[in-house]
């Protein structure tokens, strides 16, 4: 066979297989679901307080609570590539923070395990109802406390 012809063979395989082996890696991702919530101290709002997401110890999106503790964090998202390998080979682990003086409060931590399509959309969503005075247990992590319940939106 002349080398031109082996040459447009493998153009033509990698030009077939190219989609195949790419299909379903290159998706949208959200780190975290879009949380809004309300933050206090013993019951009375906290004005003015900052509260942040952060992926694995890196802020993503920040936002001020309002007159009455009232926060709303919406991450952007970002495009990724992905190599499936297994049925779990996707971890995501996103923490709700406080930032004070004197160093960041976890607030509530998120977790998310599985394959491509199973991390956040734009339509995943939580309502925190967070109190600084009444820490709760953590059931992913029993050495560490939350300060935030879920309600019902």
């Amino acid at each position: 066979m002349p080398a031109t012809a082996i040459l447009l063979f493998r153009y033509a395989v990698l030009i077939i297989a190219s989609p195949l082996l790419l299909s379903g890696c290159l998706h949208h991702q959200y780190t975290s679901p879009q949380i809004e919530g309300t933050l206090s101290h013993a019951g009375k709002p906290l004005a003015g307080a900052t509260v942040s997401v952060t992926d694995f110890g890196k802020k993503i999106v920040s936002s001020q609570t309002d007159a009455n503790g009232h926060f709303a964090l919406h991450p952007e998202g970002n495009w990724q590539v992905f190599i499936p390998i297994g049925p779990q080979d996707l971890y995501l682990h996103w923490t709700l923070v406080l930032d004070q003086p004197e160093g960041e409060l976890s607030l509530y931590d998120g977790y998310r395990a599985g394959g491509v399509f199973d991390g956040y959309s734009k339509s995943d969503n939580l309502v925190l109802a967070c109190d600084t005075a009444k820490p709760v247990d953590n059931p992913l992590e029993p050495e560490a406390k939350n300060y935030c319940l879920p309600v019902s939106p």
